[in-house]
């Protein structure tokens, strides 16, 4: 195993943008394995933009507490801070959506 890896730029930009937008968020969580019972049977199919917002929170919020136990390590990743973006993300989107 090696003693570091280094990241691609494409790595990167998942990192440092990706993982904090709804979009993706929206996309990736339906091949994400659920581990907590729970969660898994609140993160279902989404058709509406509304469902889907939800989806996105609750998805979020499992990543949250999955990432706890990880925050005291050195990763080169911040979920914390993506995941802060994510909701800020996910407000505008709300916001804009009330206008309509």
């Amino acid at each position: 195993m090696p003693s570091s890896i280094r990241a691609i730029s494409e790595d990167v930009y998942h990192i440092e943008r990706l993982a904090g937008e709804f979009q993706y968020v929206d996309a990736v969580v339906v091949d994400t394995p659920i581990l907590d019972q729970t969660d898994r049977t609140t993160i279902r199919d989404a058709r509406k933009l509304e469902e889907r917002l939800e989806r996105a929170e609750v998805f979020a919020s499992y990543l949250n507490r999955q990432w706890m136990p990880l925050e005291q390590f050195v990763t080169g990743f911040d979920w914390s801070e993506a995941s802060k973006r994510l909701s800020e993300n996910i407000a505008h989107i709300r916001t804009a959506l009330e206008k309509y």
